[in-house]
Order: C-alpha cells, then structure tokens, then sequence
C-alpha cells in the first residue's frame, strides 16, 4: 500500500520481524519494509526521525534499524536501538534511544518494559530537581514503590512515588511532585501561590487524578 508522510509518498510492505528497513533504491517511492503491528502514526514518527540521514552511498542499501514503541506518560514513543556504546536509555525530541549492549534482556515484554521504568525514574528525578530548586529543599531520600492508594508518600526528608504514576501524563506526574515537594516546605504560601500560577488547570488534574483513583 502507499502512504504519505510530510507530503512524500512511500510504498509500505508489511513483515513480520520488529526490524524496520527502508529502501531508497526509487527515490520518488522509496519501500518502507515494516512488522504489520505498527500503525500509521508509529511509521511517520520513524520516517519523521531518520529519513533525513545524510544520502546513502550505494542504490543497493538498505538502511536496517530495529524500531519498535512504548506506552509511557499516557503516550506511544518510537524507541530507537544504539548498536554502538553502552548508553542507559534516554528521551530526545520524544525518541526513545538505548543502547544494545546496557540491557541483557532477550525477551522483548521484559525489555519494553525495562525501558519504562527507566525513563519513568529519570523523569522523575529531573521533575524533583527542579521543584527542589524552585522552592529551595532537598529530598534525601527518593524510592519507587508500589502504592494502593496513594499518588507518594511523604515521611521527614524522604519521598516515596508510586510506581504505577508511569500510565500518567508528564504534566500529571509533574503535578504530583511539585504537590509532594510542597509538604516539604510546610505548604508555604508563597510556593504554593507558585503551583497554582503553574497549573492554571490544576483543578482538571484534580479531577482526574480523583478518577484514577
């Protein structure tokens, strides 16, 4: 089938390994060659990041990268494999990027699973750092847990997140933490006049962290 990608035509051929390959052998239809589970959005974000690579050196290549997504922060993120180096993954430009070599997980639920909660908790330490900038407190102590009812848990200078904040937005998540950073301060007036100023729409959040709940 032919798709349209940024106003370009491709020719889609479904396959059935995770491995994404792209043939520029006709450069007016180039051949995308792609597991028959992805959908339109998750090709156009691949296409959107990598069809713009400097040209390929001879007709006859194929440019193979393995390609797959997550679901992480109520969103779906293209996660891009690094075959070279040892990097923990990281989130760039909302591409998901790991190294090959930093997991030994064959199993690919296990995988997907071990890059959520990566990026999860260093999303989780950058929110809290800058909360803890703005209102000038610092948490000594930061676990993940599985909680049954609550959001965190604060206790003296330590802070707990439930692991199960991962299915919530960024916008909630960071929400959360600037409330739970509060309580470090005693709730002062002036910070929490802050949070409120930030999210204008706190009272939707509210809402739907009630909900979840």
């Amino acid at each position: 089938m032919i798709i349209q990608i940024e106003n370009k035509d491709y020719k889609l051929i479904g396959t059935n390994d995770y491995t994404i390959h792209m043939d520029f052998i006709n450069p007016e239809l180039p051949v995308i060659y792609a597991h028959s589970s992805l959908s339109i959005d998750e090709l156009s974000a691949y296409v959107k990041q990598f069809s713009k690579r400097k040209p390929l050196k001879s007709k006859s290549e194929l440019e193979n990268l393995e390609f797959f997504t997550v679901d992480l922060f109520d969103l779906k993120y293209p996660v891009k494999t690094l075959n070279q180096g040892n990097s923990a993954p990281f989130l760039k430009n909302n591409m998901i990027y790991y190294s090959k070599s930093y997991f030994n997980i064959k199993n690919r639920i296990k995988l997907e699973e071990k890059i959520k909660e990566t990026i999860f908790e260093q999303t989780v330490y950058d929110l809290i750092a800058k909360w803890e900038e703005r209102f000038h407190v610092l948490v000594n102590d930061i676990s993940f847990k599985n909680l049954k009812s609550s959001y965190y848990l604060v206790s003296k200078s330590k802070l707990t997140i439930n692991k199960k904040n991962i299915a919530l937005s960024l916008k909630i998540n960071d929400y959360l933490l600037a409330k739970a950073l509060l309580e470090f301060t005693g709730n002062q007036k002036g910070y929490l006049e802050h949070v409120e100023r930030e999210f204008s729409d706190r009272k939707q959040l509210e809402k739907i962290l009630l909900h979840g709940n």
